[in-house]
């Protein structure tokens, strides 16, 4: 057994900070993405999601933006925060809002269970 969060847990959390990156809520994303899916099927296409390297490079993208907005809360905090009455300081955000990169998951899922089956194939 694995220590942490349940693998399905993870997502849904991932899965709602992405809706909320996109101005909507967990439902509407789940209504839109459903959408989306029953469009590419009724043309008979596949909808195919990022691979590994795009979404590590999309991952980098939102931590650069984070790491920026991170440097002028720090510098607004440091200073203005300080003076100005009724400032209230602004928020530091962690890395635990970057998203999770689902294909990844997905790449290394396939890779251990595939592991698994060689292995039990050998007994």
């Amino acid at each position: 057994m694995l220590q942490g969060a349940k693998l399905a847990d993870g997502l849904t959390r991932d899965m709602i900070r992405h809706a909320k990156r996109k101005g909507m809520t967990p439902q509407e994303f789940r209504d839109e993405e459903d959408r989306l899916d029953k469009l590419a099927r009724s043309t008979g296409k596949l909808r195919v999601g990022p691979t590994v390297g795009e979404f590590q490079k999309y991952i980098a993208l939102l931590d650069a933006q984070r790491r920026t907005e991170n440097l002028r809360s720090a510098l607004y905090n440091a200073c203005l925060g300080w003076w100005l009455p009724g400032a209230t300081p602004k928020q530091i955000e962690s890395k635990a809002i970057l998203p999770i990169n689902q294909a990844q998951i997905v790449d290394d899922l396939i890779y251990i269970h595939g592991h698994q089956v060689r292995f039990m194939s050998r007994s």
